[in-house]
């Protein structure tokens, strides 16, 4: 048999003809090693750091440095980050407790309802009411809470002996039933007030006690439907709901945490449906962030309850981590939790160490031998590690050598008759 040779040809076709058999038997299964490799190292070298939002839980005045030197431990592992800088990291991440949106309004809603007693008592009905109604409005855009209607009961009250003042008892007795409903007063001092404020307080009292073999009803939907309704301050059921009242006022609310609070007054006469429609609009992350870390703080810190805040911070960051800071005795220590709210560490301090513990969320396999190095470089990934660099770097070197291998000492066809007749066995012209 005559030794392989690659002849130049005049005709182009019999050439390619002869080096595509060639290569297609020779570079094939080198060529697909060689894809395939690389195409899982892009993948692993592509892979997306992992994001753990920082929840600072503490009290301490330090815990915004603590909250600092987190954040920097974290953002120096290249494997991790934390949410972008800007309002919601500041919300989450600093001091504890906030000044929420929802605290400032309530520090509004005092004033004004300070600013309508002293109007009151300076024989000013009208700057009264106007404070009055100005504290009403704000409190109507809060979400339902004891706070939130233990002021708009004592603002009932106020607002009933202004009605009453200009005397307008059927005004006066239509806050004295909401009062009733929000409060459930069964009397006031007849000696600090006037006999007829106790007349009308009584007096609707007794109306209330009469309609309460009446029924009508309120259907309530909403733009989100499984909103959690609220009837005078009780939670009633989910959008869409239809509720059974009795006649007279009625305060219904609608509050998601990912949407703005609305409350509206309603006047229900007996035997009727009243159809009530909520167009919510959604609250923005940061105002949901201050919101969700004072509220926490009303409610103390226990296991279960520091669970439930870090899941709502990861579905509102969109986080595959939770670092919470907790106090501790005297110092601001860290809890972790992973995507699925698992518990992965308790009560760590803030310090370098806290490098190794993230490194926990790290889910990275290691592949053959870079597994025996684990212990020594556990921050690591396999691919960043100088036996997993080798791996891939000598992986490719074999496939590259195997691939050269199988090109030069392939066996291609021979030349046919009709070309080596033309040149002969031994042309001038070759390569």
């Amino acid at each position: 048999m005559p030794t392989r040779q690659n002849y130049l040809a005049i005709d182009d076709y019999e050439f390619h003809f002869i080096m595509l058999r060639t290569s297609t038997f020779s570079l094939w299964p080198g060529l697909v090693t060689w894809v395939l490799l690389t195409l899982v190292s892009s993948a692993e070298l592509a892979a997306a750091p992992k994001n753990i939002a920082i929840l600072n839980m503490s009290t301490a005045p330090e815990s915004a440095q603590v909250a600092a030197k987190a954040r920097q431990i974290i953002d120096n592992n290249p494997e991790l980050r934390t949410t972008n800088p800007g309002d919601l990291s500041r919300a989450l991440e600093g001091m504890f407790p906030l000044g929420g949106p929802d605290v400032l309004i309530f520090e509004k809603v005092d004033q004004a309802l300070e600013l309508s007693e002293q109007a009151f008592s300076s024989f000013k009905p009208k700057l009264a009411k106007v404070n009055l109604e100005k504290a009403r409005a704000l409190l109507f855009s809060l979400p339902p809470s004891r706070p939130a209607y233990q002021r708009l009961a004592d603002l009932s009250f106020q607002m009933a002996l202004i009605h009453l003042r200009d005397e307008n008892r059927g005004l006066a007795i239509r806050e004295f039933h909401l009062l009733h409903k929000l409060d459930a007063r069964e009397s006031i001092d007849p000696v600090r007030y006037a006999p007829d404020v106790v007349k009308a307080f009584t007096q609707s009292r007794a109306q209330l006690a009469a309609a309460a073999d009446k029924s009508s009803t309120i259907t309530v939907s909403a733009t989100y439907d499984g909103a959690p309704v609220y009837l005078n301050g009780k939670l009633v059921g989910n959008a869409p709901i239809e509720i059974a009242v009795v006649p007279g006022t009625h305060l219904v609310a609608i509050a998601a945490p990912q949407y703005q609070a609305v409350t509206r007054a309603l006047e229900i006469d007996p035997d009727s449906n009243e159809l009530l429609r909520f167009d919510l609009k959604p609250r923005s992350p940061v105002v949901r962030a201050l919101n969700m870390r004072y509220q926490a703080s009303q409610t103390g810190l226990l296991d279960d309850q520091i669970r439930e805040v870090a899941a709502r911070t990861a579905l509102l960051v969109g986080s595959d981590a939770v670092l919470v800071l907790i106090d501790k005795g005297d110092e601001t220590v860290a809890t972790l939790y992973d995507q699925r709210l698992d518990r992965l560490s308790f009560n760590r301090p803030v310090d370098e160490s806290l490098d190794m513990l993230l490194g926990l969320v790290i889910e990275t396999p290691r592949p053959g031998i870079v597994e025996a190095a684990a212990p020594i470089m556990p921050t690591l990934p396999w691919y960043r590690s100088p036996l997993g660099i080798a791996a891939i770097g000598g992986g490719t070197a074999i496939t590259i050598g195997i691939l050269g291998v199988l090109t030069l000492s392939g066996s291609g066809p021979e030349p046919f008759d009709g070309f080596t007749e033309i040149f002969g066995p031994n042309p001038g012209i070759r390569f």
